[in-house]
């Protein structure tokens, strides 16, 4: 059975039970997650700011695989997008591909597509290399908090249950939720997955 068919509506969560080779069992919860956060997206962004942006965006520079911004007036108008250095606001490739699209209408590649749809929800998305995963993910800015889930996408999603297991454990040891995508009735949905604990609800 796969994790889609029993994710169940919001609000319901799914217990899965994982014996390993000793006979020992591991429960697992499975439930939906709908991401949700306070930044600003780009369309709650003012005119004015919209047009520095249009304009930072003119004079960019090729970066690694991304581009690099100059500052506007040492500051950064747009914190949901890039990432500020000493010499300009730096932009990944997902970023700069996002950025392409809706200042020119560019195509989006599928997984810059999935970053502005989380993005159009109000998080911020940085890269989750450290934590093996495709993303971090805040609600709010990170000076603020820290991110609440780790986010694995399908292209990177682990095959076995033993890769669950690692992928959630080190999120639980870094005080994290795991999270990944799942084809649900031909719509993507998210899933969190933890160990049931003794005391946690």
């Amino acid at each position: 059975m796969r994790l889609a068919d029993v994710a169940g509506e919001q609000g319901v969560v799914t217990e899965w039970y994982v014996v390993d080779e000793e006979l020992d069992v591991t429960m697992y919860h499975v439930e939906r997650v709908e991401f949700s956060g306070r930044l600003t997206t780009w369309s709650q962004l003012d005119r004015s700011t919209q047009e520095k942006v249009r304009r930072a965006w003119e004079e960019r520079v090729p970066c690694s695989d991304g581009h690099r911004l100059p500052l506007i007036h040492g500051a950064w108008p747009w914190p949901q997008l890039g990432t500020t250095h000493a010499s300009g606001r730096i932009l990944r490739r997902e970023e700069s591909e996002i950025l392409a699209h809706i200042l020119d209408d560019a195509a989006l590649s599928a997984i810059s597509e999935l970053a502005l749809t989380l993005m159009s929800q109000g998080v911020l998305l940085r890269p989750g290399f450290k934590y093996g995963c495709r993303w971090r993910v805040y609600d709010d800015d990170m000076d603020a908090v820290h991110a609440p889930w780790l986010l694995q996408t399908a292209d990177r999603k682990p095959s076995t249950w033993e890769d669950v297991c690692l992928a959630v454990r080190l999120a639980e040891g870094v005080n994290k939720t795991w999270v990944t995508d799942v084809a649900l009735n031909g719509t993507v949905r998210w899933l969190s997955i933890r160990r049931a604990l003794p005391g946690r609800e």
